[in-house]
């Protein structure tokens, strides 16, 4: 999913589920925004963390 989305010009992805080793090396290498298990009031942040503002 994180190709793809590289692919089309988008810079991050929400996902509800896990993520993989290789999504999460693919979005570093590509300083690409990456979390997953996205909740209502948390998410893990796997890459991109200058482009999050957590207020």
């Amino acid at each position: 999913m994180v190709q793809k989305c590289l692919a089309c010009s988008i810079e991050m992805l929400y996902a509800i589920s896990a993520t993989t080793v290789m999504a999460i090396q693919i979005a570093r290498q590509n300083h690409f925004s990456l979390l997953a298990f996205t909740r209502q009031n948390k998410t893990t942040l796997y890459s991109g963390e200058r482009r999050i503002c957590l207020i």
